[in-house]
């Protein structure tokens, strides 16, 4: 497999990138240039995969992806394919688990709420220091950006700040072409107080005015983020599902 620059790749998104809600990690490395793209040749790929930190994708046909490709190219992560790849996958990992997810889409306008007590502003690039001092286990947050420096100066990020710092955070999480999903995050000693509605809702306006439709992607049994979504004005749209590779199915 090659590194390719995103723009000599764009001309195949519609063919290997989903254009739907959900995770779209290839079409984040090509809006945002955080990530990478590998093609098993080009021109004329067969197969294409995308990272984005530790989120992955893999489109294409399943007979070239090989088992030495495979361990080639991956060595754990949330993997984004379909389920014809999994027979393959499963020959070429020892631990493969099918992570089920519950995709939304946002279908009415959300109301903006008052939080009072916090500043709730958009994240800008000076706040970098302050985003690295979040929690480490809340640091998955800018992953596909790559770093705190980068989801900061992205202008695709709210947070809801006490004392300089924040204590929430909302951001898109994988910017696509016509939808943008949403991740988001709360310190432990200020959930339940609707900081994470609120982020989101703001986050979720700014999406609109770039002509976009915020998504969001949760599993079934985390309720808490299900009531987020719930409370943002977005509805469930479909199930999919993510490979785990080499790792477990988060919390």
């Amino acid at each position: 497999m090659q590194p390719i620059l995103p723009d000599r790749i764009r001309p195949f998104a519609p063919a290997f990138f989903p254009a739907g809600p959900g995770p779209m990690v290839g079409r984040h490395v090509l809006n945002t240039g955080c990530g990478e793209i590998l093609v098993d040749r080009f021109p004329d790929p067969r197969l294409i995969f995308s990272r984005a930190g530790g989120n992955l994708a893999l489109a294409g046909d399943p007979d070239v992806a090989t088992v030495p490709r495979l361990q080639e190219m991956i060595q754990d992560g949330m993997l984004e394919a379909g389920a014809e790849f999994g027979p393959r996958l499963r020959q070429a990992f020892s631990r493969v688990l099918v992570w089920e997810r519950l995709i939304y889409v946002q279908e009415s306008h959300p109301v903006v709420r008052e939080t009072k007590g916090f500043i709730l502003r958009r994240v800008r690039g000076s706040d970098s220091p302050a985003v690295v001092g979040i929690s480490p286990d809340l640091r998955w947050i800018w992953n596909t950006w790559g770093d705190a420096a980068a989801l900061a100066g992205s202008g695709c990020a709210w947070g809801a700040f006490r004392d300089g710092r924040p204590v929430a955070l909302a951001c898109s999480f994988f910017v696509g072409d016509d939808y943008e999903d949403i991740g988001v995050i709360t310190e432990p000693g200020f959930r339940g107080l609707g900081l994470s509605s609120s982020c989101t809702t703001m986050l979720s306006l700014d999406i609109r005015a770039r002509g976009r439709t915020a998504c969001w992607s949760t599993s079934k049994p985390n309720i808490a983020s299900r009531r987020v979504a719930e409370k943002s004005g977005f509805a469930l749209a479909r199930e999919s599902f993510l490979f785990v590779i080499n790792g477990e199915i988060p919390d």
